[in-house]
């Protein structure tokens, strides 16, 4: 009997079939990314016959207008499903973490002739060190067991950036550059660690 694949490894072995066939796609939107790595996700979930669900834009930890959300979730199918309150409103399950939490930002080549060009550039860099800092809040507040932000940079605008490890680019080709992080409880110093909120 072959072993589970962990929901980890499941999302890190999909970003390597992204790697190996990124050149096969052509994105216009963060939004088109998230898709096809959600659909690639599913599609593994149903031929390994995982107890996973996978949901998109997923709401993590209250906020003043809306929930706080990750573009992208892996849950255990058995997850709680959240209950809608009498005023219409629907509530975040406090109890259960899921199993990994994904932000994503695409900046799309700017040598590209296809989107106008004052639309670029699309990402700012404030924008990927607050995907950075959601991270650590999923985690310090037990609402996922591992974090991810990943970030395309198609015509590698921000690579001279340097953030410290775990944060790390990758040279994906193609003038491809991936910023990527994990965070997981072990990077969180244990004082910082809060219980669910309700």
């Amino acid at each position: 009997m072959t072993s589970l694949l962990e929901p980890t490894t499941l999302f890190e072995q999909t970003m390597q079939w992204l790697r190996d066939q990124y050149a096969t796609f052509h994105f216009y939107t963060e939004r088109d990314l998230v898709w096809t790595v959600q659909r690639h996700i599913t599609d593994e979930i149903e031929r390994h016959k995982l107890p996973y669900l996978v949901f998109n834009d997923y709401p993590m930890l209250p906020g003043a207008q809306r929930s706080r959300s990750a573009d992208l979730v892996l849950a255990s199918e058995a997850i709680n499903r959240p209950k809608q309150s009498q005023t219409g409103k629907w509530g975040i399950s406090p109890a259960v973490a899921v199993a990994v939490a994904v932000e994503f930002k695409y900046e799309p080549s700017h040598a590209r002739i296809d989107i106008w060009p004052t639309k670029l550039p699309v990402v700012g860099w404030s924008g990927i060190l607050k995907d950075i800092a959601r991270l650590h809040e999923f985690i310090e507040h037990q609402r996922a067991d591992a974090a991810y932000a990943v970030f395309f940079d198609e015509s590698r605008t921000f690579r001279h950036r340097a953030l410290q490890l775990p944060e790390s680019w990758q040279d994906w080709g193609q003038n491809v550059a991936v910023h990527w992080t994990k965070v997981t409880p072990s990077c969180i110093p244990t004082d910082q660690t809060a219980t669910p909120s309700s």
